[in-house]
């Protein structure tokens, strides 16, 4: 799998399709890699040119000193789809590459044509909301400094969002498996500089993106079915739809993939 230098990062990332189909940008999430999608790309690649970066702190992306940030993770992905030639892509993230999607199209909206969210958020809405998280975070990120990988891991994946996630146990295992291979130093830098807490709200440029934005989310994550609701309003002048995938929770790409790619490839892309 190909690397490209940026000014802030050795970005490893996979492709998938003909660079003939309209392009697709995939961001994973939190403790992810490209990695993630692969049982979604001989679907995907199909219909799309899909490329599929490992995001800083993940998988065998470098990232130098003071570049873990939105802005920073921006300019590389930039330069990665002019690499590809990719003219006006659509846009996915899921989770943490949510977050960093919608900082891309809310940035740099004349560079993407649709933008696809999976469980993300635009970000928490006050400083205090946001200052507690970055303490929380901060707790998290010690954890994965300190702890072997597979002890923090036992951890997250208690976490609420995940329980449906863990009715699978094959896919479980094997997800858990690939996230054996990260680097926790690089995880915690990562946690510490692209959670809710650590990104720019959002929410006053929603009604202002004018892309046409779809939001997958999984009907036991009621968390971000509230979410999406609550964008969706925001933009009640905009194009935005909400696809809400029965039996799952905060990782639909991976609990229902066949569903997944089903409902992409239905979004009028």
């Amino acid at each position: 799998m190909p690397f490209l230098e940026t000014q802030h990062h050795a970005l490893h990332y996979t492709t998938a399709g003909s660079k003939q189909q309209p392009a697709l940008l995939m961001l994973h999430g939190f403790l992810g890699s490209c990695q993630d999608f692969e049982n979604l790309l001989p679907k995907l690649s199909k219909h799309f040119y899909c490329i599929l970066p490992d995001l800083p702190g993940h998988g065998q992306t470098q990232t130098k000193p003071n570049s873990y940030t939105f802005s920073t993770t921006a300019q590389s992905l930039l330069s990665l789809l002019n690499t590809q030639g990719s003219s006006r892509p659509h846009l996915l993230g899921y989770s943490m590459g949510g977050r960093i999607a919608l900082y891309m199209a809310c940035h740099f909206p004349a560079q993407f044509a649709n933008i696809i969210l999976e469980s993300a958020s635009p970000g928490l809405k006050t400083q205090q909301e946001r200052q507690e998280r970055v303490q929380r975070d901060e707790t998290i990120a010690q954890k994965l400094e300190t702890l072997p990988l597979s002890d923090f891991l036992d951890t997250w994946y208690q976490n609420k969002l995940f329980e449906s996630l863990r009715n699978h146990p094959q896919l479980y295992a094997t997800m858990r498996s690939r996230r054996q291979n990260n680097r926790p130093l690089e995880l915690a830098q990562a946690l510490r500089r692209f959670s809710t807490g650590a990104q720019p709200s959002l929410w006053q440029a929603l009604p202002h993106l004018t892309n046409p934005i779809s939001l997958i989310v999984g009907e036991q994550d009621r968390k971000f079915v509230d979410i999406a609701q609550e964008i969706a309003v925001s933009r009640e002048r905009c194009t935005t739809s909400i696809e809400c995938c029965s039996n799952c929770g905060h990782n639909v790409h991976l609990e229902s993939p066949s569903w997944y790619a089903k409902t992409i490839k239905e979004f009028n892309l």
